[in-house]
């Protein structure tokens, strides 16, 4: 081979080392590559800064064949990820035993997907807790959930005897004593213990404890419904931010953008906009007087029946009393999903909250 040649060789090599490291800048950082023409792209734009201090990678991107199409780049994305679950399965298989933590939602698409971590402790007796895929499915049934979990075991070159715990929502094709995933995994490995998942669980506790009351279900309702109004009406919102800033105080600013619909789901994240709607009760209660007076629309409308519920004085007693439950259970929600959460801990927590 011909010097020549030769150093072709290697100035091609470094300007293709050059787009990698563009494209696993963006991959890191987690920036869209391509805009609405090719040359907005971040990752053209990115390659263009470095061409102009790199004659070898300006050669380079003048080729017919330059591996910058958007099929390289996909190419070159799986090779990343394929890299970084790589590393994962040995870090997972250096521990020995683990556990595996599954939870299913739909994407944009309405494709059902399910995702799988695994939870290993390694020799330092620290807690790991890696993500490793979406998975889809053909469907959701007890069985087919549970091949997946084993056949992503064996894709990563772990082996199912190591399996020592798998833990799920509440759904009844997850928890079902008999057809339920965590049932098929005891058949394949009877020391997989499995455990319901304690935010879930918290979750769960939370929202059956609310639909007994039904004044306090009612008033978390009504700031559901105020969070809407304040997200869809422009004029209600600087109404709100208006009296707000003149009825705060230099040291408790009002920060009215916490006022937001509440999570439909999840009913322990809903603590920061009920303590916002209690500590801003007074704009609240001006602001939707004056919405409701500015006119015929629908907005004004809403604003009017929104203001006759929270100018109740039980409005404002449930939104204080659901406060001290949320917020002990919150507490422990955000302990069951720290990464290096361990059953003592949870323990410990569910002490303090009580």
């Amino acid at each position: 081979m011909s010097s020549n040649l030769r150093k072709q060789q290697e100035e091609s090599s470094k300007a293709l080392l050059k787009v990698f490291q563009c494209l696993r800048y963006l991959l890191r950082q987690g920036l869209p590559f391509r805009g609405h023409t090719p040359e907005e792209g971040n990752f053209v734009q990115l390659l263009k800064l470095f061409r102009e201090s790199d004659a070898g990678l300006d050669d380079y991107l003048k080729r017919a064949i330059n591996f910058t199409s958007p099929q390289s780049q996909e190419e070159m994305i799986q090779m990343f990820c394929h890299q970084i679950v790589r590393t994962l399965a040995e870090g997972i298989a250096k521990n020995g035993t683990f556990g595996v933590m599954v939870d299913g939602t739909q994407d944009i698409s309405g494709a059902e997907q399910e995702s799988i971590c695994f939870r290993h402790v390694d020799d330092n007796l620290i807690v790991h807790e890696d993500f490793v895929g979406l998975y889809e499915l053909p469907n959701t049934s007890g069985e087919v959930i549970c091949s997946m979990i084993c056949d992503v075991i064996t894709r990563l070159s772990l082996s199912v005897d190591n399996l020592r715990a798998q833990t799920y929502d509440g759904a009844a094709i997850m928890q079902g004593q008999y057809r339920g995933c965590q049932a098929r995994v005891k058949e394949r490995q009877p020391l997989a213990l499995h455990f319901h998942c304690g935010s879930h669980v918290a979750n769960l506790i939370m929202q059956h404890a609310v639909s007994e009351c039904s004044a306090v279900r009612d008033a978390i309702q009504w700031v559901h419904e105020l969070g809407v109004l304040f997200k869809r009406s422009g004029k209600y919102k600087a109404i709100f931010e208006e009296i707000g800033h003149d009825s705060s105080s230099d040291d408790q600013p009002m920060k009215p953008s916490t006022i937001r619909p509440l999570c439909p789901t999840r009913w322990l994240c809903r603590l920061a906009a009920i303590l916002s709607v209690k500590d801003n009760y007074k704009a609240v209660l001006e602001s939707l007087r004056e919405m409701a007076s500015s006119g015929s629309t629908e907005s004004a409308a809403k604003a009017n029946g929104l203001l006759d519920r929270f100018e109740k004085g039980e409005t404002y007693l449930s939104l204080e009393m659901v406060t001290k439950p949320i917020a002990a259970l919150q507490q422990l929600n955000r302990s069951c999903q720290a990464r290096s959460a361990v059953v003592s801990g949870m323990l410990r927590s569910s002490q303090q909250s009580a």
